[in-house]
């Protein structure tokens, strides 16, 4: 198995200084410099890139054997663990972004050539602007994205119908959006509908709302409000299902998640990568999501 930071060709950046934590999110990407601890097995909707900033990491997939890693790459929803005690750079890109079957073809998720490039223009990134983190601005992300979604990985085109409805969930991922509400938006069987959204995502549709859902949470971190208050803002019907989604999704328990990220510098970004159309369509589509639900 290739390891990036060879392809990357062995540069590592510089450690950050301990109080520059950040988390900088998008509706594409999300992007966070900091400490991970020791986690429990974790499912993660994206495609996610993990790096050392010096040490290694311990890290595994479901049933793998540990390894000592300098980088990782993991598909979407696989099962994985990790044991960081040293800070690391992580990048999560919404699969429904990219083509993940042409990543794939490429070769294993974990050794794509594409990716490579993405990973090296990551590091590079890592070593230029991690003194300038706490600015917080949207650039960060944008230099990022371009990277990732501007060329090297190709865009993901979805049916037209599946696309409003994953820009709706996007949006609203505090709705509990049912399959049947949703097929009658799209003017499809529930069955047919279920089928059409497996083929284009490579998921089902429970499991990418609860994903959504889940990443939603990240959102939060900083807020004050009680785990409770913050499970049913999310659409959660109370805190015990909130916490288990938060451990089997971050390998973390809420508490210990949100404890960690007092000290956190959050970064909200509104850049998405989407034509026009495809927000109109979501627009319309939460609509017609509202009246059928009516």
């Amino acid at each position: 198995m290739k390891r990036y930071l060879e392809m990357a060709g062995g540069r590592r950046s510089a450690l950050p200084a301990d109080n520059n934590r950040v988390m900088m999110i998008s509706p594409e990407l999300v992007l966070y410099f900091g400490l991970i601890g020791e986690t429990t097995p974790r499912s993660l909707g994206s495609l996610t890139i993990y790096l050392s900033f010096c040490e290694p990491f311990r890290f595994r997939t479901e049933c793998g054997c540990w390894e000592d890693r300098h980088a990782a790459v993991v598909a979407p929803y696989l099962e994985h663990q990790i044991i960081a005690h040293d800070r690391v750079g992580m990048l999560l890109i919404e699969p429904e972004t990219i083509d993940m079957a042409h990543v794939q073809r490429a070769g294993e998720v974990d050794g794509s050539a594409d990716l490579a490039v993405v990973v090296d223009s990551l590091m590079n990134f890592m070593h230029r602007r991690s003194d300038a983190l706490h600015e917080q601005d949207e650039q960060s992300i944008a230099e990022i994205r371009d990277t990732a979604l501007g060329g090297q990985l190709q865009r993901r085109h979805l049916d037209p119908r599946i696309g409003a409805i994953v820009a709706m969930i996007r949006d609203q991922p505090w709705e509990r959006f049912s399959a049947e509400s949703c097929a009658l938006v799209c003017g499809l069987s529930v069955s047919r509908f279920l089928h059409l959204f497996k083929s284009e995502l490579g998921v089902a549709f429970r499991r990418f709302v609860a994903w959504k859902r889940a990443r939603c949470a990240l959102e939060y971190v900083k807020h004050r409000a009680s785990l409770t208050d913050i499970a049913l803002e999310l659409g959660y019907p109370d805190s015990s299902h909130f916490s288990h989604s938060i451990r089997k999704t971050y390998g973390f328990s809420p508490r210990t998640m949100f404890f960690a990220s007092r000290h956190l510098s959050l970064c909200m970004a509104s850049i998405v990568g989407e034509p026009e159309r495809t927000a109109a369509n979501s627009h319309a589509a939460c609509d017609e999501h509202a009246r059928v639900c009516a």
